[in-house]
């Protein structure tokens, strides 16, 4: 029995995405639907230890400061954002784990767009997890294309 090791990895990373669209659906709903002061609430229990220690802590105080100039209409935007992208990803995966063939080029496609994006959102925030991220993708990317060019040359079967 022949391992194919490029076919586990992405059915275990497309498996992840799956996991980050439904995690992603449900964050934007909390995005939407918790009031922004009963997050402010829950943040300085969940800090409140830290803040007694250091009340300078420069993270959470930064934090606060984020949170407290969040508006409405921002907050709004982030909701629909993650539960759309969130939902879009869950279609997606299941397409690419139910082997359609169209699935392959599209979701590679937004996914490059969205690369694109997180490498523009890279150089305005320099957060290195969005890095991590990006690169994951940029894998995702190769992972994919690589299944779809093989069920193009009648390599690999997609049913």
């Amino acid at each position: 029995m022949k391992l194919n090791l490029n076919k586990n990895i992405f059915d275990y990373i497309v498996f992840l995405k799956l996991f980050d669209g439904i995690l992603g659906v449900l964050a934007g709903l909390t995005v939407y639907f918790v009031k922004k002061e009963s997050v402010l609430k829950f943040v300085y229990w969940l800090f409140q230890h830290e803040l007694t220690e250091d009340p300078n802590d420069f993270f959470i105080n930064k934090f606060f400061s984020w949170l407290n100039i969040l508006s409405l209409s921002t907050q709004n935007f982030i909701a629909i954002y993650l539960f759309i992208n969130g939902l879009l990803k869950i279609f997606l995966m299941s397409m690419l784990l139910k082997n359609k063939p169209w699935a392959y080029p599209v979701t590679g496609y937004l996914m490059v767009f969205m690369v694109g994006y997180q490498i523009f959102r890279i150089f305005h925030s320099h957060s290195l997890v969005l890095v991590g991220l990006t690169i994951l993708d940029i894998i995702i990317i190769y992972l994919i294309f690589d299944k779809y060019n093989k069920f193009l040359d009648g390599r690999e079967g997609i049913s």
